[in-house]
């Protein structure tokens, strides 16, 4: 084996690379033993493809020794003589690895992702997410702990760009929003559909003779974007035994564009009658 270096080292882990010497047999992979300086009987195995390792999961400003062996089909060569790599004072965390999105809806995504593959010599405590839309304006901010790899964004609009930040905190950095220990991936929500009906259409008040009041409650499904309006259709109740179908009849249309829920006031209604009602919504998916 010949030069083997260092090419860097944080307060969790180190990467070593080497060249192996030229003969004529084929080399098919290394194994590099790690010891720790304090602990020279203990120590940890890696098998390897590569000229090049990262050793991860290490403890800050300790020492170590890395030696390494080719190998080939006819067995294991010899070690080569250690080099001493030392860990330094504990560094912000990694990126979280493996970061995806499922379950992409109109109106909500799922992100998950896996631990950091450098923990810079603190432990993982949790890790903050953070939604931003295309123009940068924000949408969540959010920590999460160590036990959760996973997050539910909802409230979002259909057919719309997002960024989501996922960033490491440890013990020594818990309110960790440094660029480079952050992942980050773009999410597009699905299309909108039309929005779920109302919870509740109420009645406002008493009747007052011929004059009705009715309050709309929108509805918590928006099919992912803004509603536009809500109508309200009204017909007289059959009366009982009677086969005549009555159809409904548009009593009031409302825009919503100042975000107020709705409330209609029919008037010049028959004394002493029964009516029915129903509303429905409109977003600006249909209008």
């Amino acid at each position: 084996m010949e030069s083997a270096t260092i090419v860097y080292t944080t307060g969790g882990e180190f990467e070593i690379k080497w060249t192996s010497s030229t003969d004529a047999t084929t080399v098919l992979g290394y194994l590099v033993r790690v010891t720790p300086a304090s602990a020279g009987h203990i120590f940890n195995l890696y098998n390897t493809t590569l000229s090049l390792l990262t050793v991860s999961g290490l403890s800050p400003r300790s020492a170590y020794h890395a030696e390494i062996a080719a190998w080939n089909s006819f067995g294991l060569g010899k070690y080569s003589d250690a080099i001493e790599v030392s860990t330094i004072d504990i560094t912000l965390p990694s990126p979280p690895l493996s970061l995806l999105t499922i379950d992409v809806t109109n109106t909500n995504f799922t992100v998950t992702w896996e631990l950091p593959r450098d923990d810079g010599g603190s432990a993982i405590v949790g890790y903050l997410v953070v939604v931003k839309d295309a123009n940068g304006v924000l949408v969540l901010s959010k920590p999460i702990n160590n036990a959760k790899l996973l997050l539910v964004v909802d409230g979002l609009t259909a057919m719309t760009t997002y960024n989501c930040y996922i960033f490491s905190a440890t013990e020594a950095f818990p309110n960790n929003s440094a660029e480079s220990s952050s992942a980050q991936i773009d999410i597009l929500t699905a299309v909108g559909v039309v929005p779920g009906p109302p919870p509740a259409v109420t009645l406002v008040g008493q009747p007052r003779g011929g004059t009705l009041t009715f309050f709309i409650n929108r509805p918590q499904y928006t099919g992912g974007m803004n509603l536009t309006s809500t109508t309200l259709y009204i017909r007289q109740t059959p009366e009982d035994g009677s086969n005549t179908k009555v159809g409904f009849s548009t009593a009031c249309q409302i825009d919503l564009s100042a975000q107020n829920n709705g409330t209609c006031t029919l008037r010049k209604l028959l004394a002493i009658t029964s009516y029915e009602v129903y509303a429905t919504f409109s977003n600006d998916m249909v209008r």
